[in-house]
């Protein structure tokens, strides 16, 4: 009997026997994914394997968990959360290769691919997870060491056999149902288990760990800082997804390690604000000035410990992207006196697998220049060079005022003593007064160069008399020891007073049987500091804290501090020059620190001018 079955044709001779000029699709089986592609994208994307690390902590911050705990037991290392754990649908989608079903704008992992990252690491990777009242627990076990075997074998073979990826993943991966302990709470644990000997000891290094940590990672800032529940609030309020946690790191037998950003000290208020283009915002940013006289990235300060957050940094969801060296070029003299983030919440934005930029597109480069404005842009008013600028005047300024004050004080002290030459104190007077109308404009505080204007002034009157009118030393001694005693004798007569007046409210309240006799007190409170609202204008923002003034910076400290760079020749000449400076005045004068001021000031005049 004559077979009347249709013959299947091979894709091959179907689309041989295809028209001239027809299209059609292609279809595709699971032989046209090999298990390769797994093998090179772990190693591609993930070259450095604190980078798994990395994915699998994020994938807890992603799932809301405060504190994550990381575990290095031998050649195994463990991550743990209480984040909100997965359903078994859940765990399953996690499995899948390239498919994710997070939200660009909620999350930073949304590529699924990370739970692969620990490929190339370990020879097992075991995910154990729990949402909230169950009563079950649910464990992924993947064989990660069997799946390079079989890879590896097919590359040896000859015939170079093909393994389909979905064939490798399929035999390769278990499942497994366990009572929970604790039906109530959810959490994840991802062990990778038999960690190979060429990546356990990078793994297993806590200052290593740690500084990555903090460095690719939303860490929360340590409490202690003083500024990090404003700056902590604020990235809750304007970046949408930003989650942050402490991490907790143990390693071996090694005690407990606390994760958190570092609490920086001699750093200003911080200024936050929006980044927009158009009626779009793109990004959010925050930054703190040093408040002292040299930079984060120098080894005066704080020995040098913090110059890893000298710069900025972008972020996505609270994620590192780059690292600082990024926008230096933008801030080449006083770049490392800042620290601060610039979190990216334009979804147009995309960072790459590898997490080390941004997609190439509009989109990145529209962002690009709007930070560059926002740091250095010579159109914006506002921009965060000059308001450093601005702030490094104001201390100057600041600085002039606190040694103005203390030679007025002198010169009052030695004219209120009556053995004093007239005619160079008034010389004196006039000088400083100079300097005060030089760098009021300047000051944090105007109302005290005006009241030191007023004092110098005042003192200036008196003096003038003894110029038209001079009195014998003997005498102005008389009369100022005349005066000192009939002031030590008033103070005396007001203490007195003063005393008698407690003892006698004092014997009030025990009068009465020995008893206490209630006594109505009017108290009336007040508010001695006003709120200041928050400033539109960056260069306009005049923060009220008093800055530490550094004293007996040398010559070549001054211009190191603004970013010069000195050749050898001139090295040599400007050692000579401070070294000569310090021999004739003194390294703690008053006129040692007013040159260095008035030098400081000049060279700040000079790089404003450049700008």
């Amino acid at each position: 009997m004559e077979n009347t079955e249709p013959v299947q044709l091979s894709l091959f001779d179907r689309l041989r026997r295809l028209r001239i000029g027809e299209v059609v699709p292609v279809p595709a089986t699971d032989e046209n994914v090999g298990g390769e592609l797994l093998n090179i994208l772990s190693k591609g994307l993930y070259t450095n394997p604190l980078d798994a690390l990395r994915e699998y902590v994020q994938n807890s911050i992603d799932a809301d968990a405060q504190e994550v705990y990381i575990q290095v037991t031998g050649n195994s290392v463990t991550i743990f959360d209480w984040g909100h754990g997965m359903t078994l649908e859940e765990l399953l989608q996690a499995r899948e290769f390239g498919v994710s079903n997070k939200s660009m704008e909620e999350n930073v992992g949304f590529r699924g691919i990370g739970i692969y990252s620990g490929f190339d690491l370990c020879e097992r990777l075991v995910v154990r997870t729990k949402p909230a009242n169950d009563k079950v627990e649910y464990v992924l076990e993947f064989e990660f060491g069997v799946m390079r075997k079989v890879l590896e074998a097919a590359r040896k073979d000859p015939s170079r056999p093909i393994t389909p990826l979905l064939k490798l993943l399929s035999e390769n991966t278990y499942f497994v149902r366990e009572t929970a302990s604790d039906p109530a709470k959810s959490y994840t644990q991802v062990e990778l288990q038999e960690i190979t000997d060429e990546h356990i000891y990078r793994l297993a290094d806590v200052k290593v760990v740690t500084e990555y940590l903090l460095r690719n990672l939303p860490i929360r800032f340590d409490p202690a800082f003083e500024h990090a529940t404003e700056i902590e609030q604020a990235l809750i309020d304007n970046v949408e997804g930003y989650k942050s946690a402490t991490v907790f790191l143990k390693i071996d037998d090694a005690d407990e390690v606390i994760v958190q950003k570092p609490r920086i000290p001699n750093l200003d208020k911080p200024i936050m604000r929006t980044v927009t283009v158009g009626d779009k915002k793109v990004a959010f940013w925050w930054a703190c000035l040093v408040s002292g006289s040299v930079s984060l990235a120098s080894d005066q300060f704080e020995r040098g410990i913090y110059k890893d957050y000298a710069g900025f940094l972008y972020k996505v969801k609270g994620f590192t992207i780059g690292d600082r060296n990024r926008f230096r070029r933008y801030l080449t003299r006083i770049y490392d006196w800042w620290t601060g983030e610039i979190y990216v919440i334009d979804t147009d934005v995309i960072p790459t697998s590898a997490r080390d930029d941004f997609e190439a597109g509009r989109a990145r480069d529209t962002l690009d220049n709007a930070v560059r404005r926002l740091l250095s842009g010579s159109d914006n008013e506002n921009n965060l060079q000059k308001y450093a600028v601005l702030k490094q005047q104001q201390r100057r300024a600041d600085a002039v005022m606190v040694s103005i004050e203390e030679r007025v004080t002198k010169i009052a002290d030695t004219v209120n003593l009556g053995d004093f030459d007239q005619f160079k104190l008034y010389a004196q007077l006039e000088e400083l007064n100079k300097q005060v109308k030089s760098h009021r404009s300047k000051a944090t505080s105007k109302d005290t160069f005006d009241q030191l204007s007023r004092q110098i002034s005042e003192l200036q009157i008196v003096l003038r008399q003894e110029i038209e009118n001079p009195t014998p030393v003997s005498e102005r001694k008389k009369d100022a020891t005349k005066s000192a005693m009939e002031k030590a004798e008033s103070k005396s007569a007001q203490e007195d007073n003063e005393t008698t007046v407690r003892e006698e409210s004092d014997t009030a309240v025990h009068e009465g049987n020995g008893a206490a006799q209630d006594v109505d007190v009017d108290v009336s409170e007040t508010s001695t500091e006003d709120e200041e609202p928050a400033p539109e204008n960056v260069i306009a923002d005049q923060y009220k804290d008093q800055n530490d003034v550094a004293e007996n910076v040398s010559l070549l400290q001054l211009i190191a501090n603004v970013g010069w760079k000195i050749d050898d020749d001139m090295l040599v000449l400007l050692t000579i020059v401070s070294e000569s400076i310090n021999d004739v005045l003194g390294a703690s004068s008053e006129q040692f620190n007013l040159l260095i001021l008035e030098i400081e000031e000049r060279l700040a005049e000079l790089i404003e001018e450049e700008e």
